[in-house]
């Protein structure tokens, strides 16, 4: 049986109940983690909410009667593979166009941006094995990308006309996701979320942009471990998650 199209309420309040519970749980998982289980390791934290985030949102999808393929994931070919690393390029190249502006107009407001994504980076490896950061990132992947590029991309992709206006629409909404990177940092995240979202359009698949989120937060990580290792102050760095 055809599943029945979205209507625009329907959409929206999707994108407000989803928004809702990332910003709830939130709170509430770093709340649990530090008064019930009595840690503040952070990649701990980061599974506890990816968890939470995708339960509720195959709640959302079983409420409205779709499955994860609805939004985007699709089986994985062996073309994603080429497809991941040439979005994980095009990641790193809007990157470097941004980092590079900002290096012209104002190099402090870059340097201290590096130093927050090092103090972040930090608290993330906590000195657990690189295998087992890996692991976490690439959870981290597939679950931003379903919420990102999946369930919000799509929403927007109902209640917004076009293909630019829910592909910057969600990309806002990702890039403030990482307010705690600084405004600098919620640029970053946008322009890397218009990316994603923008192949995720374009091929009709979440892997893509799980890929090369993945890899570009395992590179980011492997690279501040590096420079915080050396004394180092790496610029540009885009920090994981």
């Amino acid at each position: 049986m055809k599943r029945p199209e979205l209507t625009r309420s329907q959409a929206w309040a999707d994108i407000i109940v989803l928004l809702a519970v990332t910003a709830v749980s939130a709170v509430a998982v770093a709340g649990f983690a530090s008064y019930v289980l009595k840690t503040d390791q952070l990649p701990l934290v980061i599974v506890i909410q990816g968890l939470v985030i995708l339960a509720a949102l195959r709640t959302m999808l079983a409420y409205r009667r779709q499955t994860w393929r609805d939004i985007g994931l699709k089986t994985l070919q062996s073309v994603d593979l080429g497809r991941g690393l040439l979005t994980l390029l095009a990641c790193v190249g809007a990157n470097m166009l941004l980092t590079s502006s900002v290096m012209l107009v104002n190099p402090d407001m870059l340097k201290q941006h590096a130093h927050n994504l090092m103090e972040v980076g930090e608290r993330l490896d906590g000195g657990l094995p690189f295998a087992v950061l890996a692991a976490v990132i690439l959870f981290v992947g597939i679950y931003e990308e379903l919420t990102a590029r999946g369930l919000f991309l799509s929403r927007c992709r109902t209640v917004l006309p076009g293909t630019w206006a829910p592909i910057m629409a969600s990309s806002v909404m990702f890039g403030l996701g990482h307010a705690y990177q600084g405004w600098l940092g919620v640029a970053q995240t946008t322009l890397i979320g218009v990316v994603l979202a923008y192949y995720t359009m374009r091929w009709g698949t979440l892997w893509p942009a799980i890929l090369a989120h993945a890899a570009l937060d395992l590179t980011s990580l492997a690279v501040i471990r590096y420079a915080t290792e050396h004394n180092l102050l790496l610029y540009g760095c885009l920090c994981p998650m």
